[in-house]
């Protein structure tokens, strides 16, 4: 009788163990009004999944506009070693019925190009991942969640084999000079997802306390 119990408790175990492994999105979504999201935004904090270690540490926001299918805007890649930053064009088109795709231009496909190619410098593993990465960009559903003022959520279920966790986490705020505030209002987000969101591990990125007005050279 000892045995038959503590199998069924290891089996319950288990059980609970994968069910907290499960990514879900929320079911409601938000219907983001783009042009509320007006001036620039910086990513403030991460889930520090593979494509985050393997790309920039601080990327921004600006310019964001209503599109028919969603929103469009320019994100900044701040290359913080260099002093220098990219600008590419983003667009996140609605599916009314499960939520955003992240959908890129002409200009960003050659940013995933370039993005396998310079980490593949290192490692052809890595150059490998980033390969894979790139690929799934655009299919991963998002989240988005926004209080318009002060915060930017997006967040993501991804593939674990490629980005080491199963759930991505991006927080973009107003300023590089985050408060404790701008972190709790993240977090309180995140507990009111559910699903465990909040149990997620944040990061700090390289935008965090950086004076990002002396990048002024456009790659």
């Amino acid at each position: 009788m000892k045995s038959v119990y503590i199998t069924l408790l290891i089996s319950i175990s288990v059980s609970l163990v994968s069910s907290q492994l499960q990514c879900r999105l929320p079911e409601k979504k938000m219907l983001v009004d783009w042009q509320r999201l007006s001036g620039e935004w910086y990513e403030i904090l991460n889930a520090n999944v593979t494509v985050d270690e393997l790309s920039s540490n601080c990327y921004g926001m600006k310019e964001i506009q209503q599109t028919e299918l969603g929103g469009v805007l320019k994100e900044i890649d701040y290359h913080l070693s260099e002093k220098t930053y990219d600008v590419i064009t983003v667009r996140y088109i609605l599916n009314r019925n499960s939520g955003y795709y992240w959908i890129g231009s002409e200009a960003d496909y050659k940013w995933t190009l370039e993005f396998g190619t310079d980490v593949s410098g290192r490692s052809r593993q890595i150059g490998e991942v980033a390969k894979k990465i790139a690929k799934t960009l655009s299919k991963n559903l998002l989240y988005i969640f926004t209080d318009y003022d002060n915060v930017i959520i997006f967040a993501s279920c991804l593939e674990e084999s490629i980005e080491g966790q199963n759930r991505g986490i991006w927080a973009y705020g107003r300023s590089t000079n985050t408060t404790a505030n701008d972190v709790l209002r993240v977090v309180n987000q995140l507990v009111h997802m559910g699903d465990e969101w909040s149990a997620t591990p944040l990061f700090r990125t390289g935008c965090v306390g950086t004076e990002l007005a002396v990048y002024c050279k456009n790659k």
